[in-house]
């Protein structure tokens, strides 16, 4: 939920889904930390990333539990950057990439594959107000 900064994880039973989960990204902070932008599933499908704009313009980064989809918190990490609209994976999964739209620059961190877990920063690309990120892979 995007202006509440919430995660909500259901499970689907039934032909119905059922709330197992909510998952307050910016909890016990003012109203200005809570604005959730983006969220992506690693491709392992072990750990889910989510950006949290207004002043915290935080990366959040959670295990998955494989049997119950519930999520742990494992990371928070600034994303050297003002509003984080979007962010993606990169193909490798080395890497992921901030469209700090505000502050008009894309931000590449390391990603370590096994972990999930964001390191230090490689790059810092200006761009006007970046909004979204793709790959494409040529064939």
């Amino acid at each position: 939920m995007e202006m509440s900064a919430q995660v909500a994880v259901f499970d689907y039973r039934d032909g119905k889904l059922e709330q197992t989960q909510m998952v307050d990204l910016a909890a016990g902070q003012p109203e200005s930390d809570k604005a959730a932008a983006a969220l992506h599933a690693s491709k392992d499908g072990k750990f889910l990333y989510v950006s949290n704009r207004g002043t915290a313009n935080q990366l959040l980064v959670f295990a998955i539990d494989p049997a119950t989809g519930h999520l742990k918190e494992l990371q928070r990490r600034a994303v050297e950057g003002d509003h984080p609209r979007e962010f993606s994976l990169d193909p490798s999964g080395k890497f992921l990439l901030i469209a700090n739209q505000k502050s008009n620059a894309i931000v590449v961190i390391e990603r370590d594959v096994k972990t999930g877990l964001l390191g230090k920063t490689v790059q810092k690309l200006p761009m006007d107000a970046p909004s979204d990120l793709k790959f494409l892979l040529r064939q």
